[in-house]
């Protein structure tokens, strides 16, 4: 009770807080955006007319959050007679979310007892979605209090979340009456069979890996000619690379007899970091864009735009993903979508999908350039390489398939919640 207390003190607080702060920024400020924006909401709630179809409210942080509830929504739709509206907390996902015209769209008000009191009590949900790991606990209180079920979708834990610590009894209490829980992967699955041992839970995946067979799906972007020009050679790519992946390059370029074409897309293709690369490689790069055109021999092909990485992929045989050892590790989700191995730096505690593969065989990771320098070039140049690299790409492509959501598992709960 104290802790709840204290919660719902320090929302009304940073509530009138925020307000202030607004004064002395510019109206197009994210957060005079967001305050503006959570003021029509409640205009629009005032005026909404009565539902004329169950209705289901889906909650997003962001734009990200919002990609994954969507293909979930548009099943549910088509299998359902719904009304749909989706709430976010921030203006990026208000403002660039792609969502069909009749979906209604509002920004979730502050997470204080009042505002989510008169959220529901307006909107007046049926059903309830929530991406990832959105746990208010204002209207999560509310809900239950009035008997609307939720499910969480897409649920990403780690084990130093809060809802883990003794004083989150408050949160964990509202929890307890979730429908269900859309893992993600196996670690969230532990952490919430630890903390909520009696609602029900499912491992479903990572909607990003339904999004990325999507995206693999779709057709190319280079000519017939290009793509010849791609499958000459066996094609170990350099994917978002910083400096230390660069680093590698630079140790495995000598050894290379011809038997492999390196392709180097950096994570920052602007001029300035494009000379700085050919600096470090003199005579021995060709921009993708002359490549294309006139190919020279021998040379590492370097990237120099954006949205062509994930096309390369498709004619890697291995990646080399950036920013594992100093930033954030970029995305390994789509070359193992095309059955294509990983390596990266150790720096990825933030991305468990990253450790996953490595337990599958689907990626190995190093602590530091020069240790993963020595990986690769085992990985390239020892004998039976062959058979090895093939071995770690049949495992990328099962631990790809293994992980790529099915939602009808998920779709009986929420037609269930809106049949009752």
């Amino acid at each position: 009770m104290p802790i709840r207390i204290a919660y719902q003190f320090l929302l009304y607080v940073s509530a009138v807080f925020l307000r202030i702060i607004g004064v002395f920024l510019p109206g197009e400020a994210k957060l005079n955006r967001l305050l503006s924006g959570r003021n029509n909401t409640i205009e629009r709630l005032k005026k909404l007319p009565p539902k004329q179809k169950k209705r289901v409210w889906a909650h997003a942080a962001s734009l990200g959050e919002y990609d994954m509830l969507r293909p979930l929504l548009k099943s549910l739709e088509q299998q359902n007679d719904i009304e749909i509206a989706v709430s976010f907390f921030s203006p990026s996902g208000f403002e660039h979310a792609e969502m069909p015209s009749h979906w209604m769209r509002l920004y979730m008000l502050h997470d204080t007892p009042s505002a989510a009191r008169f959220f529901i009590k307006k909107l007046q949900p049926n059903f309830v979605i929530f991406a990832k790991y959105e746990f208010w606990l204002s209207h999560l209180r509310i809900l239950n209090q009035n008997q609307i079920p939720f499910l969480y979708w897409n649920t990403a834990l780690r084990a130093s979340h809060f809802l883990i610590q003794p004083w989150a009894y408050a949160w964990r209490k509202a929890l307890e009456k979730a429908l269900l829980f859309a893992c993600q992967n196996k670690e969230t699955q532990r952490i919430l069979n630890g903390i909520l041992p009696l609602t029900p839970k499912l491992l479903t995946g990572d909607m990003r890996f339904l999004q990325t067979a999507q995206v693999r799906d779709l057709p190319g972007i280079f000519t017939e000619k290009e793509v010849a020009q791609w499958q000459e050679k066996r094609n170990i790519v350099w994917g978002s690379s910083w400096q230390e992946e660069l680093e590698v390059l630079t140790q495995v370029i000598p050894l290379n007899t011809g038997d492999y074409r390196f392709v180097l897309a950096p994570h920052d293709v602007s001029e300035k970091n494009l000379v700085h690369i050919e600096s470090q490689l003199p005579g021995k790069t060709q921009r993708l864009s002359l490549w294309l055109q006139n190919p020279k021999a021998e040379v590492v092909v370097l990237v120099d735009g954006i949205g062509k990485l994930k096309y390369i992929y498709r004619y890697a045989s291995v990646a080399i993903v950036g920013g594992g050892f100093t930033n954030a590790l970029h995305n390994i989700i789509e070359p193992l979508s095309l059955g294509v191995p990983v390596l990266f730096g150790s720096n990825h505690a933030k991305f468990p999908e990253a450790q996953e593969a490595i337990n599958a065989k689907a990626a190995l990771h190093a602590d530091t350039p020069k240790e993963l320098t020595d990986i690769l070039t085992f990985l390239l140049f020892h004998q039976g390489n062959e058979q090895l690299i093939q071995f770690h790409q049949n495992q990328a492509r099962a631990f790809f398939e293994s992980n790529t959501p099915n939602l009808d598992v998920v779709l009986p709960y929420c037609t269930a919640a809106l049949t009752k």
